[in-house]
C-alpha cells in the first residue's frame, strides 16, 4: 500500500493542476462575461478594467494550483509529508518560473510562490514530527 501511495504522488498533482485549470478557465470565462457587450470586439474584452481583471484571476489561479499541488502531494505521500511538500515546492517554484518566462507572465510568480509557501507552512505544521 505504501508503495501504490507513493506511487499516486505525481497522479495527485495531474489531477491537483488539472482542478486548478478548470477553476482557472471558470474564472476567466466569468469574467469576461461581466464584460459589457459594447466593450467586446472581435471576442476579446476591451473595457478599460480587463488587464486588471485578467491579471487577477491569473494570479487566483496560480495561488490555487500551487497551494493545491503542494497539499495533494503531500496528503497523498505515505509518510514525510513535510519533506514531500518542500521537494513539490521547490520543482514547481523552477517550474513556475520557466512558465513565466516562457508566457511572459511573471506577475503570477509572487502569487504562486506565496500560495505555495503557505501550503508548506500548512502542511509542517500538520505533519507529525518523527
Amino acid at each position: 500500500m505504501r508503495a501504490l501511495r507513493w506511487a499516486l504522488v505525481p497522479v495527485a498533482a495531474v489531477v491537483a493542476w488539472t482542478a486548478s485549470l478548470v477553476v482557472g478557465l471558470l474564472l476567466h470565462d466569468v469574467a469576461t462575461r461581466l464584460c459589457p457587450e459594447s466593450q467586446m470586439v472581435s471576442g476579446l474584452c476591451v473595457a478599460p478594467w480587463w488587464p486588471y481583471a485578467d491579471a487577477a484571476v491569473l494570479c487566483v489561479s496560480a495561488a490555487f494550483a500551487a497551494a493545491s499541488i503542494v497539499i495533494a502531494c503531500s496528503l497523498t505521500a505515505p509518510s514525510h509529508r513535510g519533506r514531500v511538500a518542500v521537494a513539490v515546492y521547490v520543482i514547481g517554484a523552477i517550474w513556475a518560473v520557466i512558465l513565466a518566462i516562457a508566457g511572459a507572465a511573471y506577475i503570477a510568480l509572487p502569487c504562486a510562490a506565496a500560495a505555495g509557501a503557505w501550503g508548506v507552512w500548512w502542511i509542517r505544521r500538520r505533519a507529525p514530527r518523527p
